[in-house]
């Protein structure tokens, strides 16, 4: 488990940009959620996590990026992406919000919540099926050596 130093939102649909900050801090990298903002493309519900500018930003700061839709994962199995989270970084989307990948060991998932920065304990397969009934999403985020 990683100890990241999340801090909370700092504006409404701030989640993905406060997840992200937390993982460039962990990995030495100072940036504002504004300045990460100002990097993405806004939808109707908030950031984009699922088109290139997200994609082509985390590559420029050192970082690559693979998303999956939650039908979408190798083999079609999730677990797989939630290990390799365990190792590098992850994002974990379920309705309209986003969630700082934390912890993996079935039958629990530990995801950081950044409207509050707290630890949220799911039921893996709860929340499998709440994705499935949403545009639930796994986004793996590795730094580049």
């Amino acid at each position: 488990m990683k100890n990241y130093n999340l801090i909370a939102s700092e504006e409404k649909n701030f989640c993905v940009c406060s997840c992200l900050q937390a993982i460039f801090d962990f990995e030495g990298k100072k940036i504002s959620q504004k300045d990460i903002s100002k990097k993405l493309n806004l939808g109707k519900e908030g950031f984009k996590i699922h088109d290139d500018k997200i994609k082509e930003f985390l590559f420029e700061t050192g970082f690559n990026y693979v998303f999956y839709w939650r039908n979408e994962t190798p083999l079609n199995e999730p677990e797989l992406v939630l290990d390799d989270m365990k190792k590098e970084h992850g994002l974990v989307g379920i309705k309209n919000h986003s969630y700082l990948f934390y912890d993996f060991k079935y039958p629990q998932i530990n995801l950081i919540d950044p409207n509050d920065g707290k630890i949220k304990t799911r039921d893996y397969d709860e929340m499998i099926k709440e994705m499935y009934n949403s545009e639930g999403f796994f986004a793996l985020i590795k730094k580049i050596n």
